[in-house]
């Protein structure tokens, strides 16, 4: 493969992202409130103009438009653009890492189901449990799937047909050594044992806090574990806790938030699945 087509393929892959991006923020603002994905079609919020083609191109669309309704002028939350850009970037660097296969598929579902929630939850501080459930049900299928396709754990080298693409990629991750156990497995056993994992973790920390972790984390953790394995469930939620405790010391010391406001905690784990998945 020369330069030429491996640069296409990458564009070709960060637009496809960024298309997902653009499915994926819509749902973002659709699930919560109860709208259906299919109808009615997009549309302005402030106006209810119907959306054409040319409003609906991801990120061109809002740079064009300058962050506006092209028919009423109403601003645009940025939080469009920012989930393009990210789905877009994610799935270039996913397939920079793994390649076409069952590794990218299994990756870009999760990941693209991490961007989702994360939306949600900083937006409504809520996780549906029609996306956290779904999440453990695709996540045991994929395992299932990639099972019967002769896989059973995630390569961490590229294949020799794909090391043309993998020049220049921006992840370069190591063996994982002694930590294997840490590392994304992909078996029904694995899936199975990463719901009950991650899932039975969070629950026993939302019994033993009293409301501190919502129902909604714990089933995303499941998912997380359904999709990648116990192990990587409990790595997950360690950089997850990680994170949120720094930044919520940052928060109280700053004075941005109180004591006593909760702090969303599904948007934690979603950075922690992307940097797993990147490196997995």
């Amino acid at each position: 493969m020369t330069a030429l087509e491996a640069g296409i393929l990458r564009t070709g892959i960060f637009i496809f992202g960024a298309i997902m991006g653009s499915f994926l923020g819509a749902s973002a603002y659709r699930i919560p409130r109860g709208i259906s994905l299919v109808r009615p079609r997009s549309h302005c919020p402030a106006c209810a103009h119907p959306l054409g083609t040319w409003d609906l191109i991801p990120i061109a669309s809002f740079i064009l438009h300058q962050g506006k309704c092209a028919y009423c002028s109403a601003r645009i939350s940025r939080r469009y653009l920012l989930i393009e850009a990210v789905s877009g970037l994610i799935s270039l660097m996913l397939f920079m890492r793994h390649g076409l296969g069952w590794a990218f598929v299994a990756y870009s579902l999760l990941c693209y189901l991490a961007i989702l929630l994360a939306a949600i939850d900083l937006e409504h501080c809520r996780l549906p449990n029609v996306l956290t459930i779904a999440g453990i049900v695709i996540g045991f299928v994929i395992n299932l799937a990639w099972y019967w396709a002769g896989g059973a754990t995630v390569a961490l080298t590229p294949s020799p047909q794909w090391q043309e693409v993998w020049q220049g990629a921006v992840v370069n991750p190591g063996s994982w050594g002694n930590y294997e156990f840490l590392a994304p497995h992909f078996t029904p056993l694995h899936s199975l044992l990463g719901i009950l994992v991650g899932g039975g973790v969070l629950w026993l920390v939302a019994i033993f806090s009293r409301g501190g972790m919502g129902g909604g984390d714990v089933k995303y953790l499941a998912a997380i574990g359904s999709f990648m394995g116990p192990g990587a469930a409990l790595l997950v939620l360690f950089i997850a806790s990680t994170l949120g405790a720094i930044t919520g010391v940052v928060l109280l010391l700053t004075k941005r938030i109180s004591r006593k406001e909760p702090i969303p905690f599904g948007p934690f784990l979603s950075v922690a699945v992307l940097a797993l998945a990147l490196i997995g």
